[in-house]
């Protein structure tokens, strides 16, 4: 009978930590287990740092931007999937595909301002089960190089994405996981397409982190004490 208890509770517990996303990895750590949808929002910068003669136009998960003699088209596939978050960072997870479409002789011609951003690039990601939620990042492209648009990441907001989490079983302390190392490169004037990806991972709360330093400080510091002694 009290095996039975035992394994119900077990079974219970197993089911608390699957239905909030939470599992138990084979090092007895956890996994967070999180449904994820990437999609891409564009904007245009300020029309006085386009060059002469240019012009920038945006539509659902695309921008159009206009030369004397050609034209650029961007356009963002984001993606729906299923991810598993730990407190070892992933390896990198495709979030979408961008993809560079080039018609005529199109060329930056220079802007008014050549560190000023053309135009941005919002990667935004939304957390659709167990909680729903959203966050992004913000890339701006600038015209300081004649044959491409590099990039700045990430204008006026962190490098990372950081998505909440629902409470963590006891005896841990997990508090957000964060999408960060974007894998972006700047926009060549020639046809192309890319993955963006991102590596995501669990974050402790603040309170762990400083509660472990001081830990190691103390400890460190009985060690030489006893080793004087």
């Amino acid at each position: 009978m009290k095996l039975l208890r035992i394994a119900v509770a077990i079974l219970l517990t197993a089911g608390s930590l699957e239905g909030q996303g939470w599992f138990r990895l084979p090092n007895n750590e956890l996994g967070y287990e999180h449904d994820l949808v990437s999609t891409g929002v564009f904007r245009c910068g300020s029309s006085r740092f386009l060059w002469a003669g240019g012009s920038c136009e945006t539509g659902q998960n695309s921008l159009t931007l206009r030369s004397a003699n050609g034209t650029l088209r961007l356009s963002f596939a984001g993606l729906a999937q299923r991810i598993v978050a730990t407190n070892v960072q992933s390896a990198p997870i495709v979030l979408g595909r961008m993809t560079v479409a080039v018609d005529g002789d199109f060329s930056n011609l220079g802007s008014s301002a050549v560190n000023a951003p053309v135009f941005f690039f919002n990667l935004v990601l939304q957390q659709t089960a167990p909680l729903v939620s959203s966050s992004a990042a913000e890339f701006g492209f600038t015209s300081r190089t004649p044959g491409s648009f590099p990039f700045d990441c990430c204008v006026g907001s962190a490098t990372f994405a950081s998505l909440p989490l629902t409470q963590a079983p006891d005896g841990f302390r997990y508090f957000t996981m964060a999408y960060d190392r974007f894998s972006f490169t700047g926009i060549g004037f020639s046809n192309d397409s890319f993955d963006i990806t991102a590596r995501v991972g669990l974050l402790p709360e603040p309170s762990t982190v400083v509660l472990t330093a001081v830990g190691l400080v103390l400890l460190a510091g009985g060690v030489a004490r006893k080793r004087r002694a």
